[in-house]
């Protein structure tokens, strides 16, 4: 699963190849091993007028590919909002956000460059002056100062400062923007990707709790339901897979559920995550 789970946010696909590993299996024709394969390995082949998956395509490389019933394969996804048998991936959602990215930092680059040649200060010289007393001044000024010094010599000259670096320097500000929107793609709260910010330990844990219960706990549902479906109901319809979720109440909830004599002791340690003794009669 581990191994799944970036194929499935980023790519939306995700595969397990369920194959035959032992002499018994083989004997009684049962699935006894589950290969995840890249998704970039694995092409799903569909039907006529795409209305059903007919098989899976693996390719493993050097011309070597295998033809594999859908019944041989778990197929996770997620968000099949465009194709019921195709999932769509975080990183096809963001794409726009992504393009824009690349756009900014083009630009950004292309700016620092353009303004490395920009000067940082304009001498301005209204006297009467020969080419050659121009040139000789100019010539001083870069050799003193180097070339971010701009001479200039005549009667009527104005210089009006642009406020173009001071406005485009805000691609700073923006790259902070563009990062809390790519974490929020991804459900995940700026902590939890080590971005401290304004978090403080009254909400650090709070932010923290919460992406447990809306990112992963969800995920962790949806995987172990798309396993049942696929791959235990058709071997046992009694029975269920499922993963233990992570606990996400909060201290205060469980004390006050303790102490109204709703949950016992064992359950209010349950609850938070901490060790509990069944057996344990006063508990």
């Amino acid at each position: 699963i581990r191994f799944c789970l970036p194929n499935l946010l980023m790519l939306g696909n995700a595969f397990i190849w369920k194959a035959t590993g032992t002499a018994y299996c083989k004997l009684n024709n049962t699935k006894d091993s589950l290969i995840p394969l890249p998704t970039g390995k694995v092409k799903v082949v569909m039907g006529e007028n795409n209305l059903y998956v007919k098989n899976y395509e693996v390719n493993f490389g050097n011309g070597v590919v295998f033809h594999v019933n859908k019944e041989d394969m778990i197929h996770l996804k997620q968000n099949t909002i465009f194709n019921p048998f195709i999932g769509v991936g975080t990183l096809s959602k963001g794409r726009i956000l992504f393009e824009g990215e690349v756009a900014a930092s083009e630009y950004v680059n292309s700016f620092l460059s353009e303004a490395r040649n920009m000067p940082l200060s304009t001498v301005i010289d209204k006297t009467s002056r020969t080419d050659d007393d121009i040139e000789r001044a100019q010539m001083i000024l870069k050799q003193k100062y180097s070339d971010k010094i701009m001479y200039m010599n005549g009667e009527d000259i104005e210089v009006t400062h642009s406020s173009l670096i001071q406005k485009d320097f805000n691609f700073i500000e923006m790259r902070r923007d563009d990062r809390q929107t790519t974490l929020s793609l991804f459900g995940v709260p700026p902590i939890v990707a080590g971005v401290p910010d304004s978090t403080n330990r009254a909400n650090g844990r709070e932010q923290f709790n919460g992406f447990l219960e809306h990112t992963i706990n969800p995920l962790l549902i949806d995987i172990a339901d798309q396993i049942t479906r696929q791959h235990v109901k058709p071997l046992n319809q009694s029975v269920k897979f499922e993963y233990d979720l992570h606990t996400v109440y909060s201290i205060d909830y469980v004390i006050k559920k303790l102490n109204n004599g709703i949950i016992t002791p064992n359950r209010a340690a349950e609850l938070c995550g901490e060790e509990h003794d069944e057996l344990d009669e006063l508990r």
